[in-house]
This record gives structure tokens, C-alpha cells and sequence, in this order.
């Protein structure tokens, strides 16, 4: 949490949560923070678990903005937030028409904020957001129909060429919601900047079929026995709600990981995860991207994996004229370079792992970059996948001329074991 969070002691005498599960559930998530951070580089802004508000509310003027609309005409490229810069759950409920749209607008200290759509269907609940400036939102404090909730959220946008910010909130709350409710938003900090922000907007849950199936199955990975209790399957996502136990939960969570993977093997990519829990038991809620077409089974697949990843990495020259280039991941196998492409200011690099382990759809838990002559990363976008285990990735060219390097982590040893899986039929 950032430097304005409040007395944690007082949050939790106040909601009367069990301080051994509140501790659990904040340490836990702020772990696998860290780790996401260290192996995934992405837009996403790490969830920090229940994430706890508490403190004063404040109440700042909050209104249907008659000029928004111009705001947003102005930005040609923007249109819908969770079209422009949302995940492909977002895309998909927007393009069928799911979000509602409410454009609640609050201004302070020459800092705007409007709300613009709102999506919730029981599987996910998110809220994009525009603002006037890029500095960062600082802790929000939510209240459902007047009563404080525990909840965290999952942040990502895009800074837009004209010094606003399109952004989205991921919120999972630890209470169940009701189908329609007020939702009050507080915010007192953005960047350096102290102020009064606050939002009254009307949720109501989706419309859209949501398919909910009950699994409870049991499947071991070593000594880690995890139960898929439930799953539930929407226009936006895929929503599991698992329990792993363990009798040393603390200290196997970041190794121990989930696939959910289609008819064919390939994982769906994972949008969000967050759990509560003590040392016997997690209870996690994982959300995955919609389902694209007609899938029969769904297989819930777990894998350890070490982190952070040790050893110097693989390194070869970046020369369009010696492709393919060949990096040695160890007992993970090879990445090959194939391709080159240059447009404008930027180079798409193209590769395949060639590797038994599908790797998801940013190439997760896996790394390659290239650098400079002067070493600097010149990473501009995440990983996106073409099909199976080859991908497409995005740098910016270096201002001089100059030798490049691509590089790859050393990735440690991670497999499916298939006597380790759950499989659910969807029909």
C-alpha cells in the first residue's frame, strides 16, 4: 500500500475481520505482487489483496458532466475505455452492448476525474475512468448502498498523447454484492496532490447469461492438494473460486501456480487472482479471460515454478541477418528468434519457445527483451501471442545507431503433470 494508508489496527477493530485471516490475505497478495512484478512485464498495476479503507469521507461535488462529451470527442482514439484499453473480457462485454455507461465527473484542485462506464455481471466488477493528468490514483475508499466494504483492486490504462489518463478498475471485494446497489467512491490522494474526489454511481448487475457450474474436485500436486469448488462462466470471463491447502501455505504460494486450459491445451490467460486464508487453507478466486468459441472441457492445470528466476541470462547480437537466432533456456529448451519488422519508431521481434510447456498468452512466466548498446531495455509493449507457443513482442528503436543484444531469463524446470489435473465438462 502507498504512504497514505490508514491505521491498519483501527480498520480492523472497526470491520471486525479476523486479524490472523486479514493479515493473511494482505501478506499473501502483496507477495504475489512482488513476484508478478519480477516475472511479468505488463500494463497491469499488481492487486494488493484486500486492499483496507478506512479514515474520514469525504464529499466533493459529483455530477453528470454536460461537457464530457466534448472532453471525449476531442480524443478521436479513446471512444470507450474498455474497448481502447481493456482487457478481452472488457473488449467483449462493451461489443455486446453489457456496460453501462454513466460519466460521473468530480473535479479538485484543477484535477478532473470522470467515471465512464461500469461493468459488473457476478463474475468481474470494473470501472474505467478518465482523468486530466498521469499522476498516479492513491488509495480509494467504496462504500455499497452506505456501508464501507473490504475489497481490493487491479489498475491498468494508457497515458493518452494529450496528458490525460484512460484507466480501468478491477475491484474484488470479500463481501458478495447485491444485484443493483449505489456505490460511493472516495479518493483523498492523486500523486503528490490532497483532495476531495467523490462519485455516486448506480451499479446494476448484467443482463448476460452467466453459467455457473458446481465442481468440487480434488486434485494433488506433490504435497499441495488443491479443491475446485466452483466455476462460473460470463460474457467477460471465466471466474473459479479454488482452495489450496497446505500446511506450510506461506511459504509454497509463490511457487505453486494455475493454468485453466481449452479443448486444445492452450491456457486462457489469467486476468486477475486474489485469496484469503491461514496456514491450512487458501481460498482463491482466480478470473480468466472469456471463453473465444465452443469448448467442451475445461482443465484446471497446476505447476510449480520457482521465482525469483536465478542465473545469468542467455545473450546473442541482434542482427536481422543472421535469423534465426537461437537463446538456450537450459532444461526449458530454446527461444528462436524468426523475425523482424520495423514500423516507424518501433521493431516487433517474432519467436517461438520451443518448449513442451505452454507459455499463455503474454508469455507468462517467461522473459525476453532486448537492450541497447548502452544496456537499456527497450521494451515498449507486453508479449502478445500469435498461436501455440510463438509470440510477437514490441520495442522501441534506440535514437543512435548501434549494436543490439536480445536476451532471455534461465528459466527453471516447469511442467503439466496430467495426473495433477481437474477436468470439468461444460456439457
Amino acid at each position: 500500500m502507498n504512504k497514505q494508508s490508514p491505521d491498519i489496527k483501527k480498520v480492523i477493530d472497526d470491520m471486525k475481520v479476523p486479524t490472523e485471516k486479514l493479515n493473511r490475505t494482505i501478506e499473501m497478495a502483496m507477495k504475489r505482487g512482488e513476484a508478478s512484478r519480477k516475472i511479468r512485464k505488463s500494463k497491469w498495476k499488481p492487486i494488493v489483496g484486500a486492499a483496507v479503507t478506512a479514515g474520514c469521507l469525504f464529499v466533493g461535488s459529483a455530477f453528470v458532466s454536460p461537457a464530457m462529451a466534448k472532453v471525449l470527442s476531442s480524443i478521436p482514439l479513446i471512444g470507450s475505455i474498455f474497448e481502447s484499453t481493456g482487457d478481452k473480457g472488457l473488449k467483449k462485454a462493451t461489443d455486446q452492448g453489457l456496460s453501462n455507461t454513466v460519466n460521473i465527473t468530480s473535479t479538485d484542485q484543477d484535477i478532473t476525474l470522470t467515471i465512464q462506464d461500469v461493468f459488473y455481471d457476478g463474475t468481474r466488477f470494473s470501472i474505467s475512468y478518465l482523468q486530466s493528468d498521469q499522476q498516479t490514483l492513491g488509495e480509494l475508499d467504496l462504500k455499497v448502498n452506505g456501508k464501507r466494504i473490504n475489497f481490493g483492486d487491479g489498475r491498468q490504462g494508457e497515458k493518452l498523447t494529450n496528458g490525460q489518463y484512460a484507466g480501468i478498475l478491477n475491484i474484488k471485494t470479500l463481501e458478495a454484492l447485491p444485484k443493483s446497489f449505489d456505490l460511493s467512491m472516495d479518493l483523498k490522494m492523486i500523486g503528490e496532490t490532497t483532495g476531495n474526489w467523490h462519485f455516486d454511481v448506480p451499479v446494476t448487475k448484467s443482463k448476460a447469461k452467466v453459467k455457473e457450474i458446481v465442481v468440487n474436485k480434488t486434485g494433488i500436486i506433490n504435497d499441495t492438494k488443491y479443491k475446485v469448488k466452483s466455476i462460473q462462466i460470463g460474457p467477460a470471463g471465466v471466474k473459479a473460486k479454488i482452495d489450496i491447502f497446505t500446511e506450510k501455505i506461506e511459504e509454497k504460494v509463490l511457487e505453486f501456480e494455475f493454468y485453466l486450459l481449452d479443448d486444445h491445451g492452450i491456457p486462457l490467460e489469467t486476468i486477475q487472482d486474489s485469496g484469503s486464508g491461514d496456514n491450512n487453507v487458501m481460498h482463491m478466486e482466480y478470473l480468466f479471460a472469456p471463453l473465444e468459441k465452443e469448448v467442451s472441457t475445461l482443465t484446471f492445470s497446476p505447476f510449480y515454478i520457482k521465482m525469483p528466476v536465478d542465473g545469468e541470462p542467455s545473450e546473442k547480437p541482434l542482427n536481422e541477418k543472421q535469423l534465426p537466432i537461437t537463446l538456450n533456456q537450459g532444461k526449458m529448451g530454446n527461444i528462436v528468434v524468426t523475425d523482424l519488422k520495423k514500423e516507424n519508431s518501433k521493431m516487433h521481434l517474432y519467436f517461438e519457445a520451443q518448449s513442451d510447456f505452454p507459455y499463455g498468452a503474454h508469455f507468462d512466466y517467461n522473459r525476453i527483451w532486448v537492450e541497447d548498446a548502452k544496456g537499456n531495455d527497450l521494451t515498449s509493449d507486453i508479449t502478445e501471442r500469435i498461436s501455440g507457443n510463438r509470440y510477437v513482442k514490441t520495442f522501441d528503436l534506440p535514437d543512435e545507431d548501434g549494436n543490439l543484444t536480445v536476451k532471455a531469463v534461465q528459466m527453471p524446470f516447469m511442467e503439466l503433470k496430467k495426473e495433477a489435473q481437474v477436468k470439468v465438462p461444460l456439457k
